[in-house]
C-alpha cells in the first residue's frame, strides 16, 4: 500500500492524529516505521487540502520563541561568565545582541544587562499567546467519524462507506458539503 493521503483510510489517519498512535495503521513495526518517516509531509499535504494554516503557524512562532529563549539564555551566561573572569568572547556575544559593557560601573552593568534581557521573557509570553490554543478534554468528547462522514454523503447524496474512505475522498466530500451549504444559504435571487 502505497503511503499518501489517497489511499490512507481517513478515520485511520484522524485517529492517529489525534493519538500520536501509529499502531491503529498496522500492528507490523515496518509498516508504522514507514508511516512514522512520512507523517510530517502527510500532516502538511492535509494541511495545504484542508486549506488550514494551524500547524506551519505554529511551527513558525515556536521557532521565533525557542530563538528568543536562546539569546536571553546567552546573554545571562555571558554575563555569569564576566562576574568570575574576563572574557573578551563573552563580550563580544553581548555586543551582538546589542549590549554595551562600561568598563567603570562592571558589576552594575552586568546587572543591567540581566534586567534588560528579561524584555526577551515578555516577548516570548506575548509570542506564546498567539499560538493557536489546544483543544482541551478532547478524550472526553471524541468525534465519531462515522457520524461525520455518513452526514457529510447523506446532505451531498453520494455514498462512502466510512471505514474505506480515504482522507482526500473526506476533504474532497467535505469541501463539496461547505459549498452546497454556502449555496442553501444564499438568498433566493427571485424576491422570496
Amino acid at each position: 500500500m502505497k503511503l499518501s493521503l489517497d489511499y490512507i483510510s481517513y478515520k485511520v489517519f484522524m485517529n492517529i492524529l489525534e493519538t500520536g498512535d501509529f499502531s491503529l495503521y498496522s500492528s507490523n513495526k515496518k509498516k508504522q516505521q514507514k508511516l512514522i518517516d512520512v507523517w510530517e509531509d502527510l500532516q502538511t499535504e492535509y494541511e495545504i487540502l484542508k486549506e488550514d494554516k494551524t500547524k506551519s503557524k505554529t511551527i513558525s512562532i515556536s521557532a521565533r520563541i525557542e530563538s528568543i529563549l536562546n539569546k536571553y539564555k546567552a546573554i545571562n551566561i555571558c554575563c555569569e561568565v564576566l562576574r568570575f573572569t574576563e572574557s573578551k568572547q563573552a563580550i563580544e556575544i553581548l555586543k551582538e545582541h546589542y549590549f554595551s559593557i562600561d568598563e567603570n560601573n562592571y558589576q552594575s552593568e552586568l546587572e543591567r544587562i540581566e534586567n534588560e534581557s528579561k524584555s526577551y521573557l515578555i516577548q516570548v509570553e506575548k509570542l506564546k499567546s498567539q499560538l493557536p490554543k489546544q483543544e482541551e478534554n478532547t478524550s472526553s468528547k471524541k468525534t465519531n467519524f462515522d457520524e461525520v462522514i455518513l452526514g457529510y454523503c447523506a446532505f451531498v447524496g453520494v455514498q462512502l462507506t466510512p471505514n474505506k474512505a480515504t482522507v482526500t475522498e473526506v476533504i474532497a466530500l467535505e469541501k463539496l458539503f461547505l459549498s452546497k451549504l454556502k449555496e442553501l444559504e444564499k438568498p433566493q435571487k427571485n424576491g422570496r
